[in-house]
């Protein structure tokens, strides 16, 4: 087993993952490559934490030992069974990559750099939950060690500190998607039209709405440059028709290793706060969503809608992700909370089940 502390080279990279705001302050690294090595990663001293790709942080660890999973992948497709047997490092682009030579897919989200074990904890609403359901839902054997060192085997995530080390899922038949992004233009009333034009969609289609702020910086490409991007992104098992929404671009089949490009998730690590919350009803508050997250806006801010339904239970996700620096963090959770207000009478509270997963507890 590998370790790592604080004076090496591997330890800041180790301890960050995707997110890079409050990385975890373990005294040691440890980095097991085999179910042994995990059980002597429990065994040594201090508080122990998971992480594999570092998605959706919640809490950050100070001292005691950060547990790696990241070396511990694998992933083992049964074509016949329709099944996959995943080790607990392993990313969705792992997985994707070794399902789709056998015209099969997983439940997955948006994002190919998320850890499969993190997400699944978190339920895991994908791309095509609505058809499919959550991750979760396909979910078959858990392995793991417990913290006294023992091996197990379930049908179920454990809720204590046991070690996740491998899962077991189902797979769907699926080549091929029906999708795309559509950019469209950026008006006070576009979330609600957005709302209207997919109330009706079938639950073999995922739709969602994204606007995209981007400041006036010369960094910039100068057509950028405080612009507000508006994309309707849609994953489907058919083909469909929207509803026009003055929007450029075309959907079309693609294969399914190349239905994260839809989303185009950013892959680089970066400091952020997400904030999602499970909604009844968009109306009559969402005239405000994009005057409160422009360009101009106090703190820009990436906001996503996303209507559930299907195999989901009625209702809409709407999320929001500001960019961090070490003096925005209190403006971005302010800037969350004003967001939100207007939706108190239909604010089913926060959701931790998204395309960026969950950490392992």
């Amino acid at each position: 087993m590998d370790t790592y502390g604080p004076d090496t080279a591997e330890y800041a990279t180790l301890t960050t993952g995707y997110q890079t705001n409050r990385p975890h302050r373990p005294d040691v690294v440890a980095v097991p490559r085999t179910v042994d090595e995990v059980r002597e990663a429990l065994a040594l001293d201090g508080p122990h934490a998971v992480q594999s790709s570092g998605h959706g942080r919640v809490a950050a660890l100070d001292g005691g030992v950060l547990l790696s999973t990241t070396r511990l992948t694998g992933v083992t497709v049964d074509p016949r069974a329709r099944t996959a047997r995943i080790a607990a490092g392993s990313t969705w682009g792992d997985v994707v990559a070794a399902t789709t030579p056998h015209g099969l897919a997983p439940v997955n989200g948006s994002s190919p750099g998320v850890g499969v074990v993190g997400y699944l904890r978190g339920g895991g609403f994908g791309i095509l939950s609505r058809a499919f359901g959550t991750g979760a839902d396909h979910l078959r054997a858990v392995e793991g060690v417990t913290p006294d060192g023992r091996a197990v085997r379930t049908d179920r995530m454990p809720t204590d500190a046991t070690v996740v080390t491998a899962v077991e899922i189902g797979l769907v038949e699926l080549p091929r998607v029906w999708g795309g992004a559509l950019t469209v233009p950026v008006t006070d009333d576009l979330p609600a039209r957005f709302a209207e034009a997919t109330a009706g969609l079938p639950p073999e289609v995922t739709a969602s709405l994204t606007l995209v702020p981007f400041p006036d910086s010369p960094g910039l490409p100068p057509h950028l440059r405080g612009t507000h991007l508006g994309q309707v992104r849609v994953v489907g098992t058919r083909e469909i028709t929207l509803p026009d929404l003055g929007g450029e671009g075309t959907l079309r089949w693609l294969p399914y290793a190349e239905a994260h490009t839809i989303h185009a998730d950013p892959p680089t690590p970066h400091a952020y706060a997400g904030e999602a919350r499970l909604l009844r009803t968009t109306t009559p508050a969402l005239d405000g969503v994009v005057a409160a997250t422009s360009p101009t806006a106090g703190v820009p801010s990436v906001i996503e809608l996303r209507p559930l339904g299907g195999k989901l239970a009625d209702g809409w996700i709407l999320r929001a992700v500001t960019a961090l620096d070490p003096v925005t963090e209190p403006r971005a959770r302010a800037a969350h909370e004003t967001l939100f207000a207007p939706f108190a009478g239909v604010d089913e509270g926060p959701v931790r089940t998204f395309c960026y997963g969950r950490p392992t507890p």
